[in-house]
């Protein structure tokens, strides 16, 4: 086994779990957080007692106002990041790799996937924009 295979084969491990983490970590502390105001509402309900207004307005979700096509444009940006994540990686593994080869072209190539979905989003908040203008 090459030095780079061993790089990779460390790396590749640790960054899936890195990303998988940073994705799943905030929806689960949410979900927990919502789980114990329902068991303190559960609790309060069945001692007979009201429950106070704001435990009641913090299960109920409020839609945050955002201006119409703000969503694009943070879809754009993580796609677009992600997309250069994954060629910048790919491209510096399969270097290190074996360097003497044009083998580290191939990451650009899938990094081009999540690039075109980004310039997808970035000409709809674009295109959302000048409608909002006219």
């Amino acid at each position: 086994m090459q030095s780079g295979d061993t790089v990779a084969a460390i790396v590749m491990p640790i960054l899936f779990i890195l990303v998988t983490t940073v994705i799943v970590l905030p929806w689960i502390l949410k979900a927990r957080e919502r789980f114990k105001a329902h068991e303190t509402l559960r609790y309060l309900i069945d001692k007979g007692q009201t429950p106070p207004p704001e435990l009641l307005a913090g299960l109920i979700e409020q839609p945050k106002p955002r201006r119409p096509g703000e969503r694009d444009l943070r879809a754009s940006v993580v796609w677009l990041s992600i997309a250069i994540g994954i060629s910048s990686l790919g491209a510096s593994i399969a270097w290190v790799s074996d360097p003497g080869t044009n083998n580290w072209i191939i990451a650009p190539g899938i990094g081009a996937f999540p690039a075109s979905i980004g310039i997808g989003y970035l000409i709809l908040w674009i295109l959302n924009r000048r409608q909002q203008v006219a």
